[in-house]
Order: structure tokens, then sequence, then C-alpha cells
């Protein structure tokens, strides 16, 4: 059985095709960015909103998981602050050891710098300066997605009530 996340209204939301669709912008983000020149070619503004969305739709599993709530916003940074202590130092021991190295609290000066990407990059032309750091939103997708499939497939009940 497929686990769901029941709302208070009739819908329910089903965690398997949550992952399922952050994996697809996940991927589609990766598949962009191995382009031939990927870059030159305009390619980062789609591999920045997909990566950036695929984080979004990963951290509100994890809230999801963690206390039966989620929350309506796209910023980055604002989420991730609403997981627990035990779930963040998780995620950024992971981004150890996938290589990205963390330095005096600059992890959440990334996070804070990037937490609007989705919003941001999506309407890119109304900026005239807008910053990525790929290394660190590449890594960091990867790091939640990882989460998310371990929470879901190994720890959870098949369904989930809101609260």
């Amino acid at each position: 059985m497929r686990q769901q996340f029941v709302g208070v209204s009739s819908n329910s939301i089903d965690l398997v095709e949550m992952f399922t669709t952050a994996n697809s912008f996940f991927n589609s983000a990766i598949y962009c960015s191995k382009a031939e020149n990927s870059f030159y070619k305009g390619f980062d503004t789609p591999v920045i909103v997909n990566l950036a969305f695929a984080c979004e739709i990963y951290i509100k599993m994890l809230l999801i998981i963690e206390n039966n709530k989620t929350m309506r916003s796209h910023d980055l940074f604002e989420l991730f602050q609403k997981l627990t202590d035990d779930k963040q130092k998780n995620i950024n021991n992971r981004m150890l050891q996938l290589g990205y190295k963390q330095n005096n609290g600059m992890e959440m000066n990334e996070l804070y710098c990037l937490a609007k990407s989705f919003e941001q990059w999506r309407y890119r032309y109304e900026y005239s300066i807008l910053n990525c750091n790929m290394g660190y939103l590449t890594t960091f997708a990867t790091v939640l997605r990882d989460q998310c499939s371990e929470d879901i497939f190994n720890s959870m009940p098949d369904v989930i009530e809101v609260k």
C-alpha cells in the first residue's frame, strides 16, 4: 500500500507520488545541466528552478513525515528551519559525506542565499543580478532526495494523519 498524507480536506497526498514528482524535477535539472554547453544555451534557469522546486518538495515531504504538517512556502531556508534539529544535522552531515565542505556556518548562509531561488529564477528577467551556487544547490537536492527515500521506504507508516 502506498503511504499517504491525509489532509483536513477530502484530498490526500500520496507520499510516493510526491517523491516521484520531486524526482522528476530533480532529474530534469540534472539532464539539462549535462547538455553540451548547457549554461551557454540558456539552460541555467531551468536547472536552477527545477532543482529549487525539487528541494522544496523534498523538504515538505520531510516535514510531513516528521510532524504530520507542511506549510505553503517556496522559501527553502524557512522550510529547512522547520525541520527538527536532528534532521537538519543529519542533512548537513550527508552533505559533508558528498564532499560539500561546511565552513563556519557557511552552509546556512548558502541556503539563505538560495532560499527564494524558485521564485526569483522563474522571473529572472525581472532582476539585474541573480547568483546561484550550483554546487551547493545540486548537493542539497541530492541529499534531500536520499533522505526522503530513506525516510519513506524504510520507516513510514502507511498513512499519516494531519493534526
